[in-house]
């Protein structure tokens, strides 16, 4: 019994997990060149990338 209480939570902290992770990517706005968030990328003070 308790190991399955232990499975059931180890599940539950997975789908948990992979949830948060696919709200935060399609949430955020991404690169069009790269997919990449773009609050990741260094912007010049006109708004373009810097390379």
């Amino acid at each position: 019994m308790r190991l399955v209480k232990w499975c059931f939570a180890v599940f539950c902290y997975v789908v948990t997990l992979g949830v948060l992770y696919v709200l935060k990517r399609a949430l955020r706005r991404h690169c069009p060149q790269c997919q990449h968030i773009l609050g990741n990328h260094r912007r010049r003070d006109d708004g373009s990338f810097k390379d």
